[in-house]
């Protein structure tokens, strides 16, 4: 036979003292009409008040009382044949024995009946029987006290300290008994329900057990966001890393929708925000187009994050690198920067310009430009080096740590276009000098009130050496073409990769400030229209005569026009081949591209014709003459010779590219 098993079911909470809110409302009337007819010319209002006291004192008494129905077993029993005996004996004085037992012996048993009854009606046995046996030894001792001795006062103190007693011992031993809140039942083992399946942590399976989220979810523009409170030996900077994926599994949406955000303040929390609405789908105007007069130390608004906040920059005693592969929309944001830079009054604006093509709309506002000539550009930076030492020279007399707001040392910003064409595409010799000189501008330039913007197509470990990345304080990763670019421009920890930003969506990227984790954001758009009145006004703001500025003569009288042969045909002319008649032009000086020939691009040119049936890039590599440090310029030069009609690319493994035979020659200039 199967062994019965104790299960606890819910008690039968059923009161007969409560009442409806009706039946309490018509019983307070009927007890304040009472008190006020009572009262005859007393107020009504003090006899509802005292109804109402009584009510509310009688109500509290009658619950407590069922509520300890079983525990106050003794104690109505004991007592309540105490007052009996008090009654009787008073009223019938010296009364015989035998009416005594029938008196107070009909009430005792009574009594134990009640009991009975009182206790087997919340469903124990056990305490049922109890009671009753209480009750019954009661009346067994009041009836041999009385029938020995008689009615009397120490009978009454007798009964009195042995009710008492049996209800100190009998009350606490019930309460060990039993959990006051449940009722055990026994039922066989083929009646016992089956257990509620236990609630399982929603976070364990994500490695985050015992996390919890705080506070409710709050509305954003974007969607919703909420705070996760992570368990013990956990921190949001590794959690912001690595469990967006999970945690946008768990909340049912999409890997991408999800973003999670360490919490600057506490380690042991991190921000989940949820966008449910693309804020990035279209291009924002930049705030600042109809500006006359900027302040940099108040920062210049970039874009707008996910969600839908503004993302500010803030330029002082920091470095910028923007990084992105052609159309990704760099050059916007260094239009922007340069842009903001310009119209500050307080502001040197110095410009290497690699394009040729970004920077001239800002000559007029400059104290130096330089275009893409290597060796102007290292004499420029040899000047802005010179006049670092002159402006700590200037601080330290001061007894300044660095330059202030409202010093007349002002702001200096060195924009860079381009910056391989200025240390890989060059002779090894000049490239690591340039590299060197920036890395001491870079790492200097802050407390002297120096900053630098660069932007690059495509960075590499010749070019983001671990020390020049550490310079450049915010890092924007634009479109790359693939995960190595976006890894060396954010880091290896970045966890994020630029390389899957939709080609299409121009403006997108991730921006990585100092140590904290990249976000996606998209920039403001500067339309080419706006573009040239931002240029038109920055013209009007004179350069400002800061102390310690002094260039040298290459830089002084530089002059990118001068490097143009007007008399002879620019590059941009290509051959005319739907008439063969028509001479090969012969090339001078610049490329379509706008890059200006070098011993470099002869040297190559060379090369391919030393090779009629097609070169490889490893084959031109090897070529003793060929000058470059590098793979990724002479693909670059390669590419733009072939889309400029020079060469032919020559598809299969691996890729070879044939001179054409109307190609022209090229010489240096």
């Amino acid at each position: 036979m199967a062994q019965p098993t104790v299960v606890k079911l819910a008690p039968d909470r059923s009161d007969p003292t409560r009442f409806t809110p009706d039946q309490r409302r018509a019983k307070a009337r009927a007890t304040t009409a009472r008190a006020a007819r009572a009262t005859g010319r007393g107020s009504v209002r003090a006899g509802r008040a005292t109804a109402h006291g009584t009510a509310v004192a009688s109500r509290a008494t009658g619950r407590a009382a069922w509520r300890f129905r079983a525990e106050l077993v003794p104690y109505t029993a004991g007592h309540g044949l105490l007052g009996l005996t008090a009654v009787h004996h008073m009223a019938a004085g010296a009364a015989a024995q035998t009416q005594a037992l029938g008196v107070y012996g009909l009430p005792a048993a009574g009594a134990a009946v009640v009991a009975y009854l009182a206790a087997k009606r919340g469903g124990e046995r056990s305490r049922a029987v109890l009671g009753a046996a209480v009750g019954a030894a009661l009346l067994l001792a009041w009836a041999a006290w009385v029938t020995a001795t008689g009615p009397s006062w120490p009978a009454y103190l007798v009964l009195l300290v042995l009710a008492t007693a049996v209800g100190v011992v009998y009350w606490p031993w019930l309460l060990t008994r039993r959990d006051p809140r449940h009722v055990e039942v026994n039922l066989p083992g083929h009646l016992v329900p089956d257990a509620a399946p236990a609630v399982e942590d929603p976070f364990k399976p994500l490695g985050l057990a015992g996390a919890a989220w705080a506070g409710t979810r709050e509305r954003i523009a974007s969607g919703y966001a909420q705070t996760l409170i992570l368990p013990p030996g956990k921190n949001g900077r590794t959690v912001a890393d690595t469990k967006g994926p999970d945690l946008a599994g768990m909340l049912d949406v999409g890997v991408d929708d999800v973003e999670v955000l360490e919490d600057t303040r506490k380690a042991s929390r991190v921000r989940v925000l949820v966008h449910t609405k693309d804020l990035l789908a279209n291009p924002t105007p930049w705030p600042w187009l109809g500006s006359n007069r900027t302040d940099l130390y108040d920062g210049m608004p970039l874009g707008l994050n996910r969600a839908g906040d503004l993302t500010p920059l803030n330029l002082i005693e920091r470095h910028v690198l923007i990084a992105g592969e052609s159309g990704s929309g760099k050059s916007n944001v260094l239009s922007m920067i340069t842009a903001a830079a310009a119209l500050d009054p307080c502001v040197s604006l110095w410009g290497l310009d690699g394009k040729i093509t970004e920077l001239p709309g800002w000559r007029p506002r400059m104290t130096a430009y330089v275009d893409s000539n290597p060796e102007a550009a290292l004499a420029l930076l040899d000047d802005l080096r010179r006049t670092m030492a002159r402006r700590q020279r200037i601080l330290r007399e001061r007894r300044h740590r660095n330059v202030q707001r409202g010093d007349d040392l002002g702001l200096i910003v060195l924009v860079i276009d381009e910056l391989a064409r200025f240390t890989l595409e060059t002779t090894a010799e000049t490239g690591q000098k340039f590299m060197t000189a920036l890395l001491d501008i870079l790492q200097v330039g802050r407390s002297v009130g120096v900053i630098v913007v660069a932007d690059t197509q495509r960075p590499s470990a010749n070019l983001l050496t671990g020390d020049m990345r550490a310079g450049f304080t915010y890092r924007l990763a634009m479109r790359m073409s693939d995960g190595d670019g976006s890894r060396m421009a954010l880091g290896d920890g970045a966890g994020v990769n630029a390389a899957t930003i939709d080609p299409e969506r121009r403006g997108l990227g991730y921006l990585a400030a100092g140590t904290a984790r990249p976000r996606l954001m998209r920039a403001f758009f500067v339309p080419d229209d706006d573009l040239a009145t931002l240029t038109d006004t920055a013209a009007k703001v004179p350069a400002p005569d800061l102390p310690g500025i002094t260039l040298s003569e290459t830089v002084a009288s530089y002059d990118p026009d001068d490097t143009l042969d007007d008399d002879r045909p620019d590059l941009a002319a290509v051959p005319d081949t739907d008439h063969p008649t028509v001479e090969p032009v012969r090339m001078q000086r610049r490329f379509p591209d706008g890059h200006p020939i070098r011993q470099q691009d002869v040297t190559v040119w060379d090369a391919l014709t030393r090779h009629p049936d097609g070169a490889t890039i490893e084959q031109l590599q090897l070529d003793p003459a060929i000058e470059f440090t590098s793979r990724q310029p002479l693909a670059d030069r390669l590419k733009a010779w072939t889309t400029a009609g020079y060469l032919e690319r020559i598809e299969g493994r691996p890729l070879r590219w044939r001179r054409l035979d109307l190609a022209p020659d090229i010489e240096a200039g």
